[in-house]
């Protein structure tokens, strides 16, 4: 049989996968009215210039700067949460790549990528070997094919679906998943060695290279933009918990009386993945439905479960319900700052 350890990894990994699926499904939700502003102020100036907008122009300008972001992530560029950078593309081997947008927070190291490609024919492009360090030479993530070392700050990496814009254009999203109380930093350095280029006819290359990005984090993200919630009341399974929620996601932990059984999650986190964890709003004695957790980690008599959908940028009630479908149970969550 296999050990808990094992079990725990393979239903996160699981839930995981299933986090980027859903993801996928919203990814087409309807853009802000600020990017729409923002937008038609752009396009009526083309106008009086050129005397003529195309639709695909207007579409470019409001897409979002992440592809296959979540409701979290995108509430929080729509007000600024987002470094832009200014920096051309950086070229070998007739491909060019540059890093277009940064996002960080206590939990998420995200940033978005474009790619420029002389060949007419190519289909996609994935970064194969790669790695992130600090100023103080710190890593915290590399990739060698299928090799990844999450070290210090860093527990896992996820590439979003990459989107082709033209033929010769494509952009895509990486986010690193980091450790709460990480040590702060002040640049960024990415370095890139090897790409997997894929072309129309199926062919596979791998294309060897260097591309390497050093980047000022900007003060943006040295504000503090985390709102907090304590457990209130009693709860024969929870013996105390607190949440908080960041620009990006939110995190609740939660101290059980006993040691739970593993297996239990599992089984419950296996028959519906979208279920484990119920997430609610109370306001005027109303349950309003906010969202299912896509992930959770479980140790001994510790319970994380982490919202990915759920930001600090969006608006939240002073008041949260935890239904917890593994104990058939629900907890209150009370804000204790206001931001």
């Amino acid at each position: 049989m296999e050990d808990n350890n094992i079990i725990k990894e393979k239903v996160i990994s699981k839930i995981s996968i299933s986090k980027f699926k859903e993801e996928n499904k919203v990814i087409q939700k309807k853009k802000s009215y600020k990017y729409m502003k923002y937008a038609m102020a752009a396009c009526i100036c083309l106008m009086f210039s050129t005397g003529i907008v195309f639709a695909k122009d207007i579409e470019s300008y409001i897409k979002k700067i992440f592809n296959n972001s979540t409701e979290a992530i995108d509430s929080a560029v729509e007000e600024g949460y987002v470094q832009e950078l200014k920096d051309d593309f950086t070229y070998d081997n007739g491909l060019g790549i540059k890093v277009d947008n940064i996002l960080l927070d206590d939990v998420n190291l995200i940033f978005s990528l474009s790619y420029r490609v002389e060949e007419n024919n190519i289909e996609s492009i994935s970064i194969n070997h790669f790695s992130i360090y600090t100023e103080n030479e710190e890593r915290i993530y590399q990739c060698d094919g299928t090799n990844q070392a999450y070290v210090g700050i860093a527990r896992g990496m996820q590439q979003a679906t990459l989107e082709k814009i033209s033929e010769k254009n494509f952009k895509n999203t990486m986010i690193l998943n980091l450790w709460e109380n990480r040590n702060e930093f002040s640049e960024l350095n990415i370095k890139i060695t090897n790409l997997n280029i894929m072309y129309s006819d199926g062919n596979l290359k791998s294309l060897d290279g260097n591309w390497e990005f050093n980047i000022k984090i900007s003060d943006t993200f040295k504000q503090s933009n985390e709102i907090n919630y304590v457990f209130d009341g009693e709860n024969e399974y929870i013996k105390s918990g607190y949440a908080t929620i960041y620009p990006t996601k939110m995190i609740v932990k939660l101290e059980l009386f006993e040691d739970y059984d593993i297996n239990q999650i599992v089984d419950i986190a296996l028959e519906d993945l979208s279920q484990y964890g119920m997430l609610f709003s109370l306001k005027n004695n109303e349950r309003i439905f906010k969202h299912t957790n896509f992930d959770y980690i479980a140790d001994n008599k510790e319970l994380i479960i982490i919202f990915e959908n759920i930001g600090s940028y969006m608006e939240m009630e002073d008041e949260l319900e935890l239904s917890l479908k593994t104990y058939n149970t629900k907890i209150l969550l009370k804000r204790q700052n206001n931001k």
